[in-house]
């Protein structure tokens, strides 16, 4: 099989040029990439009037996936598929004669399954022939306790930004954009008229244990494009939405919903149970500050990253339920969803048509993962679409490997970078939310939505 990506156009990459500033997009895509046990989203923007083909901006939002007990081999391919998207939407730029950027990269905390693809990231970036033009406009970083290998990465990405005093900004203090109900929320930034605010970061911590400060502290980003809003929260806890509430508190006070619409929530901490509630060991379950939060933005769309047989049992049935209680249920695409239930103690699958995701489907081999991709256009049209595809696990690349020897293609071991993106570029595409799914070799380009 013969790897896929949008191939480079016959061009003078001596004459790429900064995509001009816009006023408005098109439309705006966020997509929740598989990184096994891990978070990546890569939110496209597309200037209005464009054809949809090449993004004049991009935004990565937490960028990781976990490495404990996996081998160079695995880390590596299963890196492939999420590096190998952002990569494909860079060479969308070069093809469209636009230099290659990130125009804002934002890490809401220093856990490792947080910022870890940005290494396997600028090693590819480093393979491409448009690697001496490649930029990052500005990096931004959350959370408590960042450790030197979590520094060390963001300083790697950091080489690409103009200057690292003022295009490398770590929050070290709790602070939001929504402090003045009074008036309008404020922003981080925007791309034309796409706002990303900051809810909290860095929110107070009461709770022993260093990984739940991590979490506790993460940057909860909110991406406002015509109004709707889309809910990045890394790994926050019950602390940081108590102190998300405190602030949405104010606001409904005065009768607004800063909120609302709520496209799409991607469900903190990949829905974990020990974090979400402060008696995770109790009978009684207390969600009060879930149900609080989720009061405050009513998502229409739920989305959880899972890992393959990851032992901290993400995402909870439990949890899924209560962040989806205003999902939209009448979903003309049936999908599987996974998850691990506290009543049952045991993982299982549902088919279903409600907005709820997660981004593993199956739970036997081989089993099925996906990017979710969701999209909203300058018409408050939304599109949701999945890119299915083999989820790689120690099975799936030992068979693999069987597969190789066969053919006598000779030892593939250790799996080249190469080897391990076309091993992770199997793809199934559908390509409308009400179109039946049809087999494809190779994963398309992103498009419009």
């Amino acid at each position: 099989m013969t790897r896929s990506r949008p191939q480079a156009q016959d061009r003078n990459l001596a004459n790429l040029i900064d995509a001009p500033d816009f006023d408005e997009a098109e439309f705006v895509a966020l997509a929740a990439l598989w990184s096994d046990q891990g978070m990546a989203h890569l939110v496209e923007v597309y200037e209005k009037g464009s054809d949809g083909t090449t993004p004049a901006a991009l935004v990565l939002v937490d960028f990781g996936t976990e490495t404990m007990f996996k081998s160079r081999v695995l880390k590596a391919a299963q890196a492939a598929p999420a590096v190998d998207y952002v990569i494909a939407r860079l060479q969308d730029q070069v093809n469209g004669g636009q230099t290659p950027k990130l125009d804002y990269v934002v890490i809401s905390h220093q856990d490792t399954d947080h910022w870890s693809l940005l290494n396997y990231l600028v090693d590819s970036v480093e393979t491409q022939d448009w690697a001496e033009h490649f930029k990052v406009g500005k990096i931004c970083r959350g959370g408590s306790d960042w450790g030197q290998s979590a520094k060390a990465a963001l300083s790697r990405l950091a080489a690409y930004v103009a200057d690292t005093d003022t295009d490398y900004v770590p929050w070290t203090k709790n602070e939001t954009n929504y402090d003045n109900p009074d008036g309008d929320p404020g922003q981080v930034f925007n791309l034309g008229d796409v706002y990303f605010r900051l809810l909290t970061v860095n929110a107070p911590v009461s709770s022993k244990g260093m990984d739940l400060k991590k979490n506790g502290t993460s940057a909860v980003v909110v991406l406002d494009y015509k109004g709707v809003k889309s809910v990045l929260p890394g790994d926050a806890t019950w602390e940081t939405l108590k102190d998300a509430n405190k602030y949405l508190k104010k606001w409904a006070k005065k009768e607004k919903t800063p909120m609302q619409p709520c496209f799409v929530l991607s469900v903190p901490h990949h829905g974990s149970l020990r974090t979400i509630v402060p008696n995770h060991k109790a009978t009684e379950l207390d969600f009060a500050i879930v149900r609080a939060f989720t009061e405050y933005l009513k998502p229409n769309s739920t989305v959880a990253s899972a890992g393959i047989k990851n032992g901290f049992k993400h995402p909870y049935l439990e949890v899924l339920l209560e962040f989806s209680k205003y999902v939209e249920t009448d979903f003309n695409l049936m999908h599987d969803i996974v998850f691990f239930s506290n009543e049952n103690q045991d993982w299982g699958s549902l088919v279903l048509a409600g907005k709820v995701f997660t981004t593993q489907l199956t739970l036997t081999l081989p089993i099925q993962v996906a990017d979710w991709r969701f999209a909203l256009n300058n018409d408050g049209q939304t599109f949701i679409t999945p890119y299915i595809f083999d989820g790689v696990t120690k099975e799936y690349l030992a068979k693999k490997a069987e597969e190789e020897s066969e053919m006598d293609t000779g030892d593939i071991f250790p799996m080249s970078r190469e080897l391990a993106v076309e091993i992770a570029g199997m793809r199934v595409e559908t390509a409308k939310v009400d179109s039946p799914v049809r087999r494809v070799t190779a994963r398309p380009g992103a498009g419009a939505p």
